[in-house]
């Protein structure tokens, strides 16, 4: 979304006795101000007027397990911006009550070692500074799970630290939903 000041062309006319270039100034200053908040906005994909939007839903998630290991292939046929993150989480039931996060970065494949479990999986993508958007199951609304077989591999935690913003056992986060984690927001030092 980009901004644009109103009433910037009306200005450039703009005359001023005793200071003729009073209005082509200004018309020049704030032009330079909304060219410079227009390059920030694309280049951090964020949205100057409001809040972040995530990038479209990702198309499909698959997983795959052998000996132990895990690979999670996502899909992601849509148009969006460079600078997307992709989240993954897995957890041993299909309602996700104890998941467990996997910042998978710009990579679009991840391949985990979690041993002989048997876990169910979901994705999302986000930019650095938007919510995560829709997630995504694997096996679709009825989540199926994975067995990696193999030897046995190390027992989970029996609680999960989440990530972003969001708290222990918290899911569907990616980077968080909320834009900071606290009941205010926390002082930035400069």
């Amino acid at each position: 979304m980009s901004i644009q000041f109103p009433n910037l062309t009306w200005l450039r006319g703009v005359k001023v006795p005793g200071f003729s270039e009073f209005g082509p100034r200004l018309f020049e200053t704030l032009k330079t101000s909304e060219t410079a908040h227009n390059q920030l906005e694309a280049q951090t994909n964020g949205n100057l007027g409001g809040q972040a939007q995530p990038p479209p839903q990702i198309s499909r998630l698959r997983v795959s397990a052998a000996d132990g290991i895990f690979h999670f292939s996502i899909e992601h046929n849509a148009d969006f911006y460079r600078g997307v993150n992709y989240h993954l989480e897995y957890a041993t039931d299909p309602n996700f009550t104890n998941p467990f996060p996997i910042d998978a970065g710009g990579a679009r494949e991840h391949r985990a070692s979690l041993g002989n479990l048997t876990v169910y999986a979901r994705a999302s993508a986000s930019y650095g500074i938007s919510a995560p958007g829709p997630w995504v199951y694997y096996g679709g609304s009825q989540p199926i799970p994975v067995t990696g077989g193999g030897a046995n591999g190390p027992a989970l935690p029996k609680v999960s630290q989440g990530s972003g913003t969001g708290f222990a056992q918290q899911g569907l986060q990616g980077p968080g939903t909320n834009q900071f984690r606290g009941t205010n927001p926390p002082t930035r030092v400069s």
